[in-house]
């Protein structure tokens, strides 16, 4: 099912990525769904984020 959730931003131009901001595999249970502008400072900002909450990415 996830495989279909990512294909409509993609085709709208957004960007699909892993948490450290690779490409999505469908084998992946992480998953960021953005548009093409802030995806990176998006991957930042949650790396940020999670620093020192025991969730390693």
């Amino acid at each position: 099912m996830k495989e279909y959730a990512v294909e409509l931003p993609k085709e709208a131009g957004g960007k699909v990525t892993e948490f450290k901001g690779r490409d999505w595999k469908l084998n992946k249970s992480d998953l960021i769904l953005s548009n093409s502008k802030i995806n990176k400072e998006l991957v930042v900002k949650l790396k940020e984020a999670l620093q020192g909450s025991g969730f390693y990415i």
